[in-house]
């Protein structure tokens, strides 16, 4: 009996607990999570009650069975006071909850009551800021409207003005080209007759123009041949006086063996005679560039100048100073400087060094032929 009073126990204190915290939960949460959190309960302990009465039923001597009825009644009538307290829960949750739902409909309403309310009193204060609006813009247009039209007429009489006066000036500019036409045409045939006039004096010119080129062709070569003869004769005069007359041209540096019997049989023996030579027909008759008896020449002239040999003849024509004039008029530093620099690119070629007091006096002579000779 004491087994059987004991598991009676335990299925309702295990029931008794679920349905505890599940009136709990539904005071608390939602009220149908916790009416079927009841009703899953309260099955969990009848299913605990019948399993423990099952097992004590059959463990238990006979004589304690008619007490376990008489308890499986009693736990009977308890569970069905149970259920009508869940029924009863169920019910009152279901109202809350109905009353819950009509309260926030209410409000919801109301709420859309007053935004509508809102809306219409925001449409009317709108609607009159927007017509107030269109009559102010309405009213500067046209005020606008008015002003441009005067503006137009204005301008309109402005161009009427301009026109007429360009229209004027155009009558004027028209009178006066033709004015200038038929200046243009009379200065055109005065043109015509003074290029008429002008063409049969050309050609009357170019006649004579003719005539005289062949005369003066004529007398030009008769000139030059006498120049010729003269220069041949001149060049066959002695002139003692001169310096370098007695100078052979075979001293001349850099000319050849061949080159010097050429020139010997052309008549040139002497420094002096190759200084009067023309240099183009002397370059013909060599057979040599004209710049080469230039050359020849501008050595044969430096060595006119006492203590310039053939070799400081080249070198001063090599630094730039080709006649007398030209080293005469040259200052020392500025020559001396050039054959250092000449020295220094080809010292063999220059040879030794010289010394300023010896360009000095070759200065010196220089000037000193130009005011005793015509250089």
């Amino acid at each position: 009996m004491v087994r059987n009073y004991a598991g009676l126990a335990v299925g309702l204190a295990v029931g008794l607990a679920v349905v505890a915290v599940a009136v709990a939960v539904g005071v608390a949460g939602p009220g149908v999570i916790a009416l079927e959190t009841a009703i899953f309960g309260l099955a969990g302990a009848v299913a605990v009650t019948a399993v423990v009465q099952f097992i004590l039923l059959y463990t238990v001597p006979r004589s304690l069975r008619r007490e376990l009825a008489v308890a499986f009644e009693h736990d009977e009538r308890m569970e069905a006071e149970f259920e009508g307290t869940v029924e009863t829960f169920r019910a009152d949750i279901l109202e809350r909850e109905r009353r819950v739902e009509q309260t926030v409909e209410e409000r919801v309403n109301a709420g859309a009551d007053d935004v509508r309310k809102r809306l219409r009193g925001f449409d009317q204060t709108f609607g009159q800021r927007i017509g107030r609006l269109e009559s102010r813009v309405l009213a500067d247009a046209g005020q606008l409207a008015d002003e441009v039209r005067q503006e137009m007429k204005d301008l309109a009489k402005t161009v009427d003005a301009s026109l007429e006066a360009a229209r004027d000036e155009v009558a004027a500019v028209r009178r006066q080209s033709k004015r200038l036409r038929a200046t243009v045409d009379q200065l055109q045939a005065e043109a015509g007759q003074a290029r008429d006039e002008l063409l049969r004096q050309a050609e009357a010119a170019e006649e004579q123009e003719t005539v005289f080129g062949q005369k003066v062709r004529v007398l030009e070569e008769a000139v030059a041949h006498e120049a010729e003869e003269l220069e041949e004769v001149f060049a066959r005069l002695p002139h003692e006086d001169e310096p370098g007359a007695d100078v052979p041209v075979s001293e001349l540096e850099g000319l050849k063996a061949a080159q010097v019997n050429r020139l010997r049989k052309l008549g040139i023996h002497s420094l002096a005679d190759l200084r009067r030579a023309h240099p183009q027909r002397l370059a013909r008759s060599m057979k040599t560039w004209p710049n080469q008896v230039r050359h020849w020449q501008a050595m044969a002239e430096l060595m006119r100048i006492d203590g310039v040999g053939p070799h400081y003849a080249e070198v001063l024509d090599a630094a730039g100073y080709h006649d007398v004039h030209e080293l005469g008029r040259a200052e020392p530093e500025v020559v001396s400087q050039r054959i250092e620099e000449l020295r220094a690119a080809d010292a063999p070629k220059v040879g030794d060094h010289v010394s300023p007091e010896r360009v000095k006096a070759w200065i010196r002579e220089a000037r000193r032929l130009e005011q005793t000779h015509q250089v």
